[in-house]
């Protein structure tokens, strides 16, 4: 009761700042709404619009709003998790664990409603009362009974918002400068306050990352993203990256609206609600569009946008004056050779995190001089004035530049292995590779996991001064020797046996096929020959270009998660139509998980393949586990009608690697009714924001 007697008193101060916001800016938002014809507001998504600008300046993130996923004027509550808990710290699983017992409150009331045939307001109670005057307008049984279904939380985002707003002054300017050179509407930039809050570092559960929240799948169409590089976290190379997609789509489908919500759905996807409803209406298909796919988050993507347009342009009216971060000034320079990024920070005298701050791209173990910077990087560096990087670089002793990259030291697990059976292979043991890989259960590890065989610090240790002279000991030993590469035949627990369910269910785990191929980066490019496979493996300091010819060689691979043809094609160094003609594909096909992939080395070693497939997915789990942890386990029974893809994107918001990792000896691709799952429960382990 006192909760409901607070909903209220909240419910009413809000209403009276929502009058006062909207009579202060009445007139520009009708004038731009009504003069705006490249960012049209539907006369249906109008109340959508108003809630995201609730959302977006009256709560802060200690705050979670209760209502209808459809009628986003019906809000049931906003707990205050101040209220509930205190000043304790609270993990987001108890929080939201919370807020699901608030949620089913309402729900069970609106249920109970709906079992009524006619209703009295006289006799119900106070907080059946409250509910019942929510739908005032349309009472009816079938109405409370939807609207059970139809109850949603959402955090509150005022205070993210305003982040948001500081750190844009950082790359406003650069933004807008690449939105003119693209010919698109500099509006777009409210965008990446929907997408991160301006947030480079945001990482989503599903691997969505940097301010445009480009998932790797995405990325690769525009940005480098490998073992060292990613750039879809640099604010400026992915700005270029959102630039080219934003106009794709716009010139595909002709309107902003559809183009911006394909952003969030899929060109394919709005093409197939256009076809279906047979318009280009924004609110047509907002309202009409029925699809599996299309749920809240697309649904709202356009009304998010518009209102944080309008919320980015009249800022001062609902947070005041702000100070705005200021962009940084830096010089820049192409690296013409491999260095560690330590010797240059020394040389220069900066500290790693200005660097970092600087070259948002770079991976950790980059930062960390486990690895190369790579070559043919355009460095940022502070600005400082008479200084030119390139003479400075010119006289750095030869022995500080290296012509090839550090070596990874890592191995796949196969069908058949366990822990003991690896370390006795690599000579090596059960606690090393537990410690080295975070393995908590010895016995949890599953098909296609990357495990790392030795600590970065001994592989740097093996690196010698005497670049030349290594090369030359690694040459012999290639030309001697060959390594029996890592199997990749995996059985029947990956591959699906009803194919057209799986390629179903897989095509929403993993990224569409596409033709486009990346331009690869020069240390893409180096590859290696075979080496002996002994009792002991002296695993190679560096990678060594193969300048010969290769004489094309066959193999075949299995699908794993988070892989496309077009990854194989840009590890393979081949056009992704010549692995579609290899293996009978026609023009966008799906792949899916556990299917046989037949491969041709031609450009590339075999070995070197591999190589760039473990780095991938050792990359993935880095990235995942930079900005999340697992703090405990759930075990769920599987319903009828239940497959994995919606678990994984529905139920818990985790990637389908994970879970995998969690069940390494159960079928995920055939569940059936009663089968248990162990799922892990994910924390954020840093302020990464939740999307989505």
């Amino acid at each position: 009761m006192e909760r409901i007697l607070k909903s209220f008193l909240q419910k009413c101060i809000i209403c009276l700042l929502t009058v006062v916001i909207f009579c202060l800016k009445l007139i520009q938002v009708h004038a731009t709404t009504k003069n705006d014809e490249m960012f049209p507001l539907p006369e249906n998504l109008k109340s959508n619009v108003e809630f995201w600008i609730k959302v977006y300046t009256l709560y802060n993130s200690d705050e979670i709003i209760i209502h209808d996923s459809e009628n986003l004027e019906i809000i049931y509550e906003i707990v205050d998790v101040k209220q509930l808990f205190g000043d304790k710290k609270i993990s987001t699983k108890t929080i939201w664990q919370e807020v699901e017992k608030i949620k089913k409150e309402y729900s069970d009331i609106l249920y109970r409603l709906s079992t009524y045939k006619e209703i009295d307001p006289d006799f119900l109670d106070m907080k059946e009362r409250f509910v019942y005057n929510l739908f005032n307008s349309t009472p009816s049984p079938t109405v409370f009974k939807h609207a059970a279904q139809r109850i949603r939380g959402q955090q509150g985002l005022r205070d993210e918002f305003k982040k948001g707003l500081i750190r844009s002054g950082r790359y406003a300017d650069h933004i807008i400068t690449i939105f003119r050179k693209y010919e698109i509407p500099v509006e777009l930039i409210a965008l990446p306050h929907v997408e991160s809050s301006f947030n480079h570092k945001a990482y989503s559960k599903f691997g969505a990352a940097g301010i445009w929240q480009f998932t790797r799948g995405t990325g690769r169409r525009f940005l480098k993203i490998n073992y060292t590089v990613d750039e879809r976290f640099d604010p400026i190379k992915s700005t270029e990256a959102a630039a080219k997609l934003l106009k794709q789509n716009y010139e595909a489908l002709g309107t902003w609206p559809l183009a911006i919500t394909s952003y969030n759905h899929g060109l394919s996807g709005i093409k197939r609600a256009i076809a279906g409803l047979k318009t280009n209406d924004i609110g047509v298909i907002v309202e009409k569009y029925e699809s599996r796919n299309f749920k809240f988050a697309s649904r709202n993507f356009y009304a998010e946008f518009l209102a944080a347009l309008e919320v980015r342009n009249n800022y001062k009216i609902y947070f005041g004056e702000i100070l705005f971060e200021r962009p940084d000034k830096y010089l820049t320079f192409v690296v013409p050779d491999y260095v560690k990024i330590s010797t240059l920070t020394n040389k220069l005298e900066i500290t790693i995190d200005h660097i970092k701050q600087l070259n948002p791209s770079l991976r950790n173990n980059v930062l960390t001089s486990k690895r190369h910077l790579p070559k043919g990087f355009e460095l940022r560096i502070p600005w400082r004035p008479d200084f030119d990087p390139n003479v400075f670089y010119a006289q750095m002793p030869t022995a500080e530049k290296f012509q090839n990259q550090v070596s990874t030291d890592w191995y796949q697990v196969e069908k058949g292995d366990n822990l003991q059976k690896i370390a006795k292979q690599f000579n090596t043991t059960v606690v090393d590779l537990m410690e080295l890989n975070d393995i908590r259960n010895p016995h949890q590890i599953y098909i296609g996991q990357v495990l790392r065989l030795k600590p970065e610090e001994t592989l740097l240790a093996e690196e010698t001064s005497n670049i030349t002279s290594v090369e030359n000991a690694t040459i012999k030993s290639m030309e001697k020797d060959k390594l029996k590469f890592v199997k990749e035949e995996t059985d029947s627990k990956i591959r699906s046996g009803d194919q057209d369910s799986a390629s179903s269910a897989s095509s929403k785990i993993s990224e569409p096929l596409t033709g486009r191929i990346k331009e690869e980066s020069p240390e893409e490019k180096l590859t290696k020959e075979p080496q002996t496979k002994s009792a002991t493996p002296a695993s190679p300091v560096v990678e060594k270009r193969i300048t010969r010819k290769m004489k094309p060689s066959y193999g075949s691979i299995y699908v794993q998660p988070e892989e496309t043809l077009g990854h194989y094609a840009d590890w393979l160094g081949v056009a992704t139509q010549e692995l579609r003609d290899l293996n009978g594909f026609r023009f966008g096909q799906d792949i899916h998980l556990g299917q046989k992939i037949k491969l041709m080395f031609r450009e590339i070693s075999e070995r070197e393949f591999h190589r760039k497939r473990r780095e991938y997915h050792r990359g993935i789990e880095e990235d995942f586990f930079a900005s999340f942890a697992v703090e405990g386990v759930v075990v769920h029974k599987i319903r009828r009608g239940e497959n994995i893809w919606y678990l994984c994107n529905y139920v818990y918001e985790i990637p389908y690697w994970l879970v995998l990792k969690y069940n390494p000896n159960l079928s995920l691709e055939r569940l059936t009714n009663g089968d248990e799952l162990i799922i892990p429960i994910v924390e954020p382990t840093n302020n990464n924001r939740k999307i989505g």
